[in-house]
């Protein structure tokens, strides 16, 4: 027997050390999910609207701050001006090691909400919510899966997706949620297909976009963009985020600016990242689909970029990579504004 079979069976592998350490996690969202079934729709929603503003809040005096510095700015001289960009600097660092914490705190009720939401897509053809002005505006804009009816917003189960009608039929279970919270860390995870790759972005995805500052969902095609904005938008937007895919908007135009404010974006690599191997990010294995969620850390001069891999969560856990810098030129992010994460589903060949 070797030494490292004899170390395994004393404190077990990486997988199971990894594992380990998450379910702690998958049993706090288990756990609200009674509370959660308890609910009245209004009231599922108004736990992601108060959860926004419990984030809002924590970055409440840093952002007024920032706010300030920035109007005092204009009316320096540019040799007097570098002190108070180092304190705005400082300042959106703050915010996002403050966002990271809340986030990991949240993240047990929003897993559990997006679940709970989803269960109630997949068991009722509609459901009825207090009409909002974004289901307002959702039903004008001609979107299929939402009418208004007086006060009411009805939000069907079943839309066009990628020129298909598609009827919702998923519920996450303890693989996708474990693999959420993988993609939350800042990990790579890869899943053989049928384990539900695409559901389980929608929790990872979700939960970042609370914050305001914007997720880039990237795909390798613009069918597989447009399909997937249009699969699991509903969703998004049944709880007030905001959703659009770039391909559908011809560049350098306004709706396409539209499209790169929005809450979560999705996109083809090309048009989010460039220029940045693939091969930089993915690791080829004998499955055909990896999804990959990279969080992105945005300052004013630099970008860097924390990930680690973690392969085929059905059967183990292996992290390979650590602190990967992407400040270089070969890996310049290019981007409208500052977003704290993307998420990048990929097929590798």
């Amino acid at each position: 027997m070797s030494l490292t079979t004899i170390l395994n069976k004393l404190f077990g592998n990486k997988s199971q050390r990894d594992l380990k350490e998450i379910q702690p996690i998958v049993d706090q969202i288990n756990a609200l999910g009674p509370k959660m079934k308890e609910l009245s729709n209004d009231e599922l929603r108004d736990v992601i609207t108060n959860i926004k503003k419990e984030l809002q809040d924590a970055v409440a005096d840093d952002t007024k701050a920032i706010a300030e510095l920035k109007a005092k700015i204009e009316e320096l001289p540019f040799d007097e001006r570098q002190p108070l960009w180092d304190d705005i600097d400082a300042r959106e660092k703050n915010i996002l090691e403050i966002y990271e914490k809340e986030l990991d705190r949240v993240l047990p009720s929003v897993f559990a909400a997006m679940r709970e939401t989803a269960a109630r897509f997949a068991a009722n053809e509609t459901v009825e919510v207090t009409a909002s002005q974004m289901d307002r505006d959702l039903a004008a804009a001609g979107k299929d899966f939402v009418t208004i009816e007086g006060d009411k917003a009805i939000y069907k189960n079943h839309w066009i997706a990628g020129g298909n009608e598609v009827t919702w039929d998923m519920i996450h279970y303890d693989v996708q949620l474990i693999g959420g919270i993988v993609l939350h860390q800042g990990k790579i995870a890869e899943m053989a297909t049928g384990e539900g790759k695409t559901l389980v972005a929608t929790l990872p995805v979700f939960l970042r976009s609370l914050t305001g500052r914007g997720v880039h969902v990237v795909t390798v095609n613009d069918y597989l963009s447009k399909r997937d904005s249009e699969w699991m938008g509903p969703l998004y937007m049944f709880h007030g985020q905001t959703v659009d895919c770039i391909d559908k908007h011809q560049p350098n135009s306004e709706s396409r600016r539209r499209a790169y404010a929005c809450d979560i974006t999705f996109g083809i690599l090309n048009l989010v990242v460039e220029p940045m191997p693939v091969t930089s990010l993915l690791v080829p294995t004998m499955n055909s689909v990896s999804t990959i969620f990279v969080t992105i850390w945005l300052c004013r001069r630099k970008i860097s970029c924390s990930a680690s891999i973690i392969t085929r969560l059905s059967t183990r856990l292996t992290r390979c990579l650590s602190t990967m810098p992407v400040h270089r030129s070969s890996y310049q992010v290019l981007c409208p504004r500052a977003r704290t994460s993307y998420s990048m589903t990929t097929n590798i060949m």
